[in-house]
């Protein structure tokens, strides 16, 4: 197959050297111009523009360090010499960068306009998986798409998985490896991990660890991380694996630290269920793996309340600060509010845009609700460079309000 690779870092050098070993041809693009005359000693074509790399190929492969520089690479500096000026009928694009779901979608419609259907596939398994060709992929697109060029992902990936539509490849690869098509039952924990978590336990005791979490995610059920991941794009097929994969792999390692209690004296972690519990899920199941280690876990609003205590009574004004904010408060308002009434403080929220009503920010306690991007969140369209570019200003003028109202001026 007649392969565009535009890329050559760390990762992309290696990746591209496999697929120009398994017979594909290849052209190749890249900022720095010794990685094409290293690619061109192996046999590849060396391109100056992803446009000319484009016209010159079946598919176009992109892995790059961040969302900017794909879209620099689909539209060009000047509209002429990107992805898009090239694009033909009969080609397809796969970006392997790791890049926000939103930026994927927006490129993803860029290109579909032009008649070229794309896959998001970001991979794990770092520049040691790039050079033996072990990498882990979780892929994001049309099935048809996926099933024609999955082969070429497979030159350069020991795992390959479809995780659902464009942009679901991003969401999937926070785990950090794919999970099993099928999953094997009683797949086993190492046979010393009881002895493993008590000596971490035995490390992290002095240290008092405790981790804060925004919200009461629950690792397992129909609130669950399965459950989170579907919304956010997953198949439903592999939720309904992920979920019994989690359900396995937690109910073997609560079976191990309980173990592990006998080794440090007692249940080091008190009569909560672990696996059950309120914020197991928190951190994409992070938190279920510190609290089997000895960290305690708590909402972030227990934190805002012991650091408001220090300051408040010092401070004309509170600001909580925080993003958009949806059907439910952000986490840690309420003991803020609380806080801040009991000094006899004004608070007020900025965020980057809200859909409560006022009367409800009202009820809440608030003194003032100022929004960077009023409206945003009634606006379905994804997060983009172009869409956030505005987002310094909008702040700016946002704390001159505050500033304003309250007489800083």
């Amino acid at each position: 197959m007649r392969i565009g690779f535009i890329g050559l870092g760390i990762m992309g050098k290696p990746m591209a050297i496999n697929l120009l070993g398994a017979g594909h041809e290849l052209v190749v693009s890249n900022r720095s111009p010794e990685p094409v005359a290293e690619l061109v000693s192996h046999g590849a074509r060396g391109a100056g523009t992803a446009r000319e790399v484009a016209e010159q190929v079946e598919l176009v492969l992109t892995m790059v360090p961040n969302g900017p520089q794909v879209l620099e690479v689909v539209e060009g500096d000047n509209g002429d010499d990107g992805v898009l000026a090239g694009a033909h009928e009969g080609m397809a694009f796969i970006d392997m960068s790791s890049i926000a779901p939103g930026v994927s979608q927006h490129v993803g419609e860029l290109l579909a306009a032009k008649g070229v259907p794309m896959l998001d596939a970001p991979v794990s398994g770092g520049e040691p998986g790039a050079i033996e060709g072990s990498l882990a992929f979780m892929v994001g697109g049309p099935e048809d798409v996926f099933n024609t060029y999955r082969p070429v992902l497979e030159v350069m990936g020991g795992s390959v998985t479809r995780v659902g539509d464009l942009g679901a490849g991003m969401v999937g690869s926070l785990s950090g490896r794919p999970l099993p098509r099928s999953w094997t039952p009683g797949l086993p924990l190492p046979s010393d991990m009881a002895g493993r978590i008590a000596a971490a336990r035995r490390v992290l005791r002095p240290s008092h660890l405790t981790v804060f979490t925004g919200g009461p995610q629950r690792l397992l059920g129909p609130t669950g991380l399965a459950r989170a991941w579907t919304r956010r794009g997953m198949a439903p097929a592999l939720a309904q694996e992920m979920e019994r994969a989690l359900g396995q792999a937690s109910a073997a390692m609560a079976a191990a630290s309980a173990d592990a209690d006998a080794q440090t004296g007692g249940d080091l972690l008190g009569a909560e269920d672990l696996v059950r519990g309120p914020y197991a899920g928190a951190g994409g199941g992070a938190a279920f793996g510190l609290r089997i280690v000895g960290a305690r876990v708590l909402p972030v609003r227990e934190a805002v309340a012991v650091a408001l205590e220090g300051w408040a009574s010092q401070a004309d004004l509170c600001l909580y600060v925080s993003g958009a904010v949806g059907e439910s408060p952000p986490g840690g308002l309420d003991a803020a509010v609380a806080c801040a009434a009991r000094r006899a403080v004004p608070l007020v929220l900025v965020c980057d845009s809200a859909s409560l009503q006022r009367s409800e920010l009202a009820r809440l306690g608030l003194n003032g609700v100022y929004e960077i991007r009023p409206g945003r969140a009634f606006d379905d369209a994804p997060e983009t460079p172009a869409t956030a570019a505005g987002m310094a200003g909008a702040l700016t003028d946002a704390v001159a309000r505050v500033a304003g109202t309250w007489g800083w001026e």
